[in-house]
C-alpha cells in the first residue's frame, strides 16, 4: 500500500502566497459601506453625515472611484474627511480630482499627520476643500449649517499627532447636532478632553488608526502613534459617542489584511 506523504512546506508556502495576493489585491479595493442608524440615540433631526478618512490619495484609481460611487449613493447631507486625505505633497491635485468628484453638499476636512509630515502646502489643500460653497478645511475652529430646518455645528481639531489640538471651540446652545472631528483618537485619551463636561458634544468622528490595517483574526498587531487605545468602531466617551473607521487607504504598506477599508454613513 502507497502512503503519499504531505508536503507541508509546500502546502504552507501555497497558503501563505494566497494570503499576501489578498491582502495586496483583494481587501484594499473591497470598500465596505457601514451604516449608522439614529448616530446619537437622540430623536432623529434627518440629517445624513458620511465620513472619508485616511485616503492616502495616489490616483483616482479602482478603490477611489469606488468610494465617490459608495457617497453619491448614499446623498449625503455632509461630506467629512478626517484626515490623511494625501501621503505626499504632489498628490494636492489628484485630492482636487477626487474631491471634484464628490456630491455637490458642504464637505468639511481636518488634517492629518501626513498632511503635516508631506510638507504639503496647507494653502492649497485648503482651497482643494473648500472649492464648494459652503465647504471648509477646519483647524481649531468650527461652522454650522442650516440642513432641512436644523442647525448643525461640526467642530474640527488640528491633529493630536502632528499638529497642536485645542478645545477652545465648543458647541452652540442652540444646534440640534454637534460633531467633533479629530485625525488622531489618542487625543481622547487626553486629560484636555477627559475634562470636557458630559456629552458635550454629540458625536465624534476620528481614523488614523486603519484598525491595524494588517490583523490576525481582526485583532490589531499594531496601531500608529496617536492611535491610544482605539483600534476601530465605536466607542462611548463622556463627552461624546466616539467612532473611529478604518479608513480607505493604505500607509507604509499597499496591504490590507483583515481590516477592510470604511466608508461610514451616519444618520443623526
Amino acid at each position: 500500500m502507497r502512503v503519499i506523504k504531505t508536503n507541508w512546506k509546500a502546502v504552507f508556502i501555497a497558503l501563505g502566497t494566497l494570503v499576501v495576493c489578498y491582502g495586496y489585491f483583494i481587501e484594499p479595493y473591497w470598500i465596505d459601506v457601514t451604516h449608522h442608524e439614529n448616530a446619537t440615540k437622540r430623536e432623529k433631526v434627518g440629517v445624513r453625515v458620511v465620513q472619508i478618512s485616511d485616503l492616502h490619495i495616489q490616483d483616482v484609481g479602482k478603490r477611489e472611484m469606488a468610494v465617490i460611487n459608495v457617497v453619491k449613493e448614499a446623498k449625503p447631507d455632509i461630506v467629512v474627511f478626517t484626515g490623511d486625505a494625501i501621503d505626499h505633497a504632489d498628490s494636492l491635485k489628484v485630492l482636487q480630482e477626487f474631491v471634484s468628484k464628490l456630491p455637490s453638499v458642504p464637505r468639511v476636512g481636518v488634517l492629518g499627520n501626513w498632511e503635516y509630515w508631506s510638507d504639503a502646502d496647507l494653502q492649497e489643500l485648503k482651497s482643494i476643500y473648500e472649492d464648494n460653497k459652503g465647504s471648509r478645511l477646519l483647524v481649531n475652529e468650527s461652522v454650522q449649517y442650516e440642513i432641512k430646518g436644523k442647525l448643525v455645528q461640526v467642530a474640527g481639531l488640528d491633529d493630536f499627532t502632528a499638529g497642536y489640538p485645542s478645545l477652545s471651540i465648543s458647541p452652540k446652545a442652540a444646534v440640534d447636532v454637534s460633531i467633533l472631528l479629530e485625525h488622531s483618537p489618542g487625543f481622547f485619551d487626553t486629560s484636555d478632553f477627559k475634562n470636557l463636561k458630559q456629552n458635550q458634544f454629540d458625536f465624534c468622528l476620528s481614523g488614523h488608526t486603519h484598525a491595524g490595517q494588517i490583523t490576525l483574526f481582526g485583532f490589531a498587531l499594531w496601531t500608529p502613534r496617536g492611535s491610544g487605545h482605539y483600534k476601530r468602531g465605536l466607542y462611548e466617551t463622556s463627552a461624546c459617542s466616539l467612532y473611529v473607521s478604518r479608513g480607505v487607504g493604505t500607509s507604509l504598506v499597499s496591504m490590507r489584511l483583515g481590516a477592510r477599508p470604511e466608508v461610514a454613513v451616519f444618520d443623526f
